[in-house]
């Protein structure tokens, strides 16, 4: 089951990330690999995550987990708000998101 899924995620990351792989220089051929270990890893220890949920290390994994998406969600909101497109940057191998945004405007979390 997990060789299935990780072969259909591998399809969809590659069709996601064509343009990318064409071009080994570009950032987006590496987050490619990056996508692809994080899947096989999510693969590897899912059967895991439910073996026994109420341990205290399990809960304490659930509690940091969420602590983080929360992290991802706000990062994500704050870049819709003051992030805007650099018109410099006009590689054809940059996804719309997040390739083309300004890094930093000056305000926000960080």
């Amino acid at each position: 089951m997990e060789i299935a899924l990780f072969s259909l995620g591998t399809i969809f990351l590659a069709i996601v990330s064509r343009k990318s792989l064409l071009h080994p220089r570009s950032h987006g051929f590496y987050r490619f690999f990056a996508w692809e270990i994080l899947l096989a890893m999510l693969l590897i220890n899912v059967r895991g995550w439910f073996r026994n949920p109420l341990a205290w290390h399990q809960l304490v994994s659930w509690i940091l987990l969420i602590i983080s998406m929360v992290l991802v969600i706000q990062g994500i909101r704050l870049l819709h708000i003051i992030g805007s497109q650099d018109a410099g940057r006009s590689d054809p191998s940059l996804h719309l998101f997040p390739g083309r945004h300004r890094a930093h405007r000056g305000g926000g979390k960080y």
